[in-house]
């Protein structure tokens, strides 16, 4: 194989591993997660502090479909959190950003992250942790009308 191919999937393997590591930091925090479709539906029930609650894709997911996006983001609405979807760059195709600003979402996070197997390397960034919310002045009504 050439070099840029394991290049890729050396980095997917780290994003994993960030994935892995995130859900277990938070699921220590006590959030309680639910699977939707294509997502899970992170959320801590007392608290409202929005890294405790979000929606992500599944694990091994490639890509989520505005109605499996809409119901997650309900789902959480519902829960009375602040609807935000939020994933790890790399693991989705770079297109993905799009789609979510054309449901109707705008940007609220872009954090590089760092593989957390690579504690002593911490300089070079293996991704990026994308997070969309909807717009503050938006309803649960323009929820479902924008991501329909």
């Amino acid at each position: 194989m050439d070099e840029p191919r394991e290049q890729v999937k050396a980095q997917r393997a780290a994003l994993r591993r960030v994935e892995h590591d995130r859900f277990e930091t938070v699921s220590a925090r006590g959030t309680r997660h639910e699977t939707l479709n294509l997502v899970i539906v992170v959320y801590h029930p007392s608290d409202d502090a929005p890294d405790l609650n979000y929606v992500a894709p599944r694990r091994g997911t490639a890509w989520v479909s505005a109605s499996a996006l809409q119901e997650g983001l309900l789902r959480l609405q519902a829960l009375g959190r602040t609807p935000r979807f939020a994933y790890l760059e790399g693991l989705l195709p770079p297109f993905f950003r799009q789609t979510l600003v054309e449901s109707g979402l705008e940007l609220v996070q872009d954090d590089p992250v760092f593989d957390p197997a690579d504690v002593a390397q911490q300089t070079k960034p293996v991704g990026r942790l994308v997070v969309y919310g909807v717009p503050e002045d938006k309803t649960k009504a323009s929820v479902n009308e924008r991501l329909a």
